[in-house]
């Protein structure tokens, strides 16, 4: 098991983590035409 020390770091990192990816991945805007053609694409 870890220390309750590390565990708080472990969960401190992790939420920074998922912060930034939400960041990065709400850079990336689509136009419409373009998420129609993923949208509309087979499986």
């Amino acid at each position: 098991m870890l220390r309750p020390e590390w565990a708080a770091l472990a969960m401190s990192a992790s939420t920074v983590t998922l912060t930034l990816n939400a960041l990065f991945l709400n850079r990336g805007r689509y136009d419409d035409k373009a998420l129609a053609e993923v949208s509309n694409a087979p499986a």
